[in-house]
């Protein structure tokens, strides 16, 4: 089963990954690394999973657009 992920560095860079399985998606987000300042691995990524193929929407999207910030 596909799995989406949106990782987000603690910089504020995110990046949209997905994957055809979860063993993959874990082997991939633990060698992950910002492409903005470097930060590597899950300490500084947060990782949001996606069920589905659509856009996901992180409650920091959702205060976003809440209060009209990017």
């Amino acid at each position: 089963m596909p799995v989406q992920f949106i990782l987000r560095c603690r910089c504020g860079h995110s990046a949209d990954l997905a994957y055809d399985d979860w063993e993959k998606a874990k082997d991939m987000m633990s060698r992950a690394k910002c492409s903005l300042c470097g930060a590597a691995g899950i300490p500084a990524l947060s990782v949001v999973r996606v069920k589905s193929q659509g856009r996901a929407d992180t409650q920091q999207q959702r205060i976003e657009r809440q209060t009209g910030r990017r």
